[in-house]
């Protein structure tokens, strides 16, 4: 089995053609002897290098036959390659180049067709190319395309810099290169090359319609254009401003005042004769008048008139007593009718009047309505209401007026009066005349004023009754136990029955058994003792100057 061995790897070593015969080892003749059956097993050979011996022909056995390169030359891949121009081996072995590209000086380089030029390594046609027009880096503008080598834009449009605008209608360019449509204050709009504005900023205004300046106006100061374009402020008597879009007083005219602080109505006071606002806003008049801003008292509205014939009709402080104790008082003047001047003393009505009934009565309080210091009633001539003037015993006079349903009806001569008030020249009048006696021909009747003008109204039954009259009576009447026993009384009468029995007019009475079919008081009558007018339709006021 040993011997076995032996020849296997004899056969082995021959086989490694080295042509030299190996023999095995020597047995070891002084290892005992086994008495085990005999190991067949090859010998472990791994170490000892058994390998066959390479026998590839250059590391080997094969003669170097590599091809010798002239100077300048690398051999790549078996072949001698000049590395300068070779496209396969271009700067170095396999360093080849792309399709199109040619190796130069050991570079792979480009290389375009006819017609085309190498710009940013890329062939391109400069003729046509917009990146790179007419030369390598020239490019067009936006939308611009490259003809002939130089660059062109569309129809219709401009080059403006570095880009192709529609002159017509860009707001940077409008109408032309460079002509930027920016109006101040707001945002334009280019519209077939005008400029034109948009819109505005807040609180701006194109007021003028003019692109050129924009929003021109601050909405929230200009007088002009306050808040919006075209309000503007127009003040009566004051010169406007506009703050925060509203229209305020800069500045009242002379003699004008903003006496309500409300800008609307401006400067809505006339300082110079406003009683409430005599000079300065608040400054009230405490009676008379307001005259080129001075406060004047008065004691009548006679005394006003004088002081100014341009006065107008309507209420007026009066102060008659002056420093005196009296309070002054609103009394109604009427500065037009009958020359002007007149001051309003009372208004008669028959309003409710029946027996005993109604404010002016004649029999009774004592003293009555008519000789009384007693107001009551709105100072209105327009009223139908009953009413009593604190001028009635406070304003002075020589003239009287009447007028009916506030229409003039008659107006005595200056006479009529001494220069005292009514109450105090009824007051001192006594009841006198004495049974039918004619008013105009009995001597303690003759409480009389001449009437210098009258006027017929229709509905006055009362006095004129449609006719002429001469006079005006005062409190005529008769004395107590006169004639028939029984008493007739009037305060005011024109006397157009010719005696005291059943007097018509103002104030008027009868008391007695041959008072028919009624007795007692009657404010508005046309027959003391019998008739009145419809109650409610009629009413008198009495004036004084």
């Amino acid at each position: 089995m040993r011997r076995a061995s032996s020849l296997v790897f004899s056969i082995a070593l021959l086989g490694c053609g080295g042509g030299t015969a190996v023999s095995p080892p020597p047995a070891d003749s002084s290892a005992p002897m086994d008495s085990a059956p005999a190991d067949l097993t090859p010998p472990d050979t791994t170490a000892l290098d058994t390998t066959a011996p390479d026998t590839t022909p250059q590391d080997i056995t094969a003669p170097d036959t590599a091809p010798q390169c002239r100077m300048g030359e690398t051999l790549c891949d078996g072949v001698c390659s000049d590395l300068q121009r070779s496209p396969v081996h271009c700067g170095r072995c396999g360093g080849g180049c792309p399709e199109g590209n040619a190796c130069r000086d050991g570079r792979c380089t480009l290389v375009c067709p006819a017609g085309q030029t190498v710009c940013s390594g890329a062939c391109v046609t400069v003729e046509t190319d917009a990146l790179h027009c007419g030369r390598c880096g020239a490019r067009c503008a936006a939308g611009a395309r490259c003809e002939g080598g130089a660059c062109r834009c569309p129809e219709g449009q401009s080059l403006c810099g570095e880009a192709c605008v529609d002159t017509s209608t860009s707001r940077a360019h409008c109408g032309a290169c460079g002509r930027a449509c920016a109006p101040p204050g707001g945002v334009g709009f280019c519209a077939e090359g005008t400029c034109g504005v948009l819109r505005c900023e807040a609180g701006r205004g194109d007021c003028d319609g003019m692109a050129p300046n924009g929003c021109e106006v601050t909405l929230a100061t200009s007088p002009a254009h306050c808040g919006l374009c075209g309000r503007a402020c127009m003040l009566p008597g004051a010169t406007a401003s506009c703050a925060a879009g509203r229209c305020a007083v800069a500045m009242c005219a002379t003699g004008r005042g903003d006496c309500d602080a409300t800008a609307d109505n401006g400067c809505e006071v006339d300082l110079t004769t406003s009683r409430a606002h005599c000079g300065l806003c608040g400054r009230a008049c405490r009676a008379g008048v307001c005259l080129a801003g001075r406060c004047l008292g008065a004691s009548s509205c006679a005394e006003l008139h004088r002081e100014d014939p341009m006065l107008p009709s309507g209420l007026y402080t009066l102060d008659p007593d002056g420093e005196g104790p009296g309070r002054p008082f609103e009394a109604w003047c009427d500065m037009v009718t009958e020359g002007g001047g007149w001051t309003l003393l009372a208004t008669v009505t028959n309003l409710g009047d029946g027996r005993d009934e109604g404010n002016w009565r004649v029999s009774a309080p004592v003293p009555n309505r008519w000789e009384d210091e007693s107001v009551f009633g709105t100072p209105d001539p327009t009223r139908n209401e009953d009413f009593r003037s604190p001028a009635f015993h406070a304003v002075s006079g020589r003239a009287l007026m009447i007028t009916h349903r506030n229409a003039f009806l008659l107006r005595t001569n200056d006479a009529c009066l001494p220069g005292v008030t009514l109450r105090a020249r009824m007051a001192g009048l006594g009841w006198e005349c004495g049974g039918s006696a004619s008013f105009t021909t009995t001597t303690p009747c003759a409480h009389a004023c001449a009437i210098e003008r009258s006027m017929a109204r229709e509905g006055d039954t009362a006095l004129l009754a449609g006719m002429a009259r001469a006079q005006l009576f005062l409190k005529a009447g008769e004395a107590d136990g006169a004639q028939d026993g029984n008493r007739d009384r009037v305060y005011l009468s024109t006397s157009y029955r010719d005696n005291v029995d059943y007097p018509t007019g103002l104030g008027a009475f009868c008391s007695g058994a041959s008072c028919s079919p009624r007795t007692g008081d009657a404010d508005v009558n046309d027959r003391s003792d019998a008739i009145t007018p419809t109650a409610g339709t009629e009413f008198y006021s009495v004036w004084v100057r």
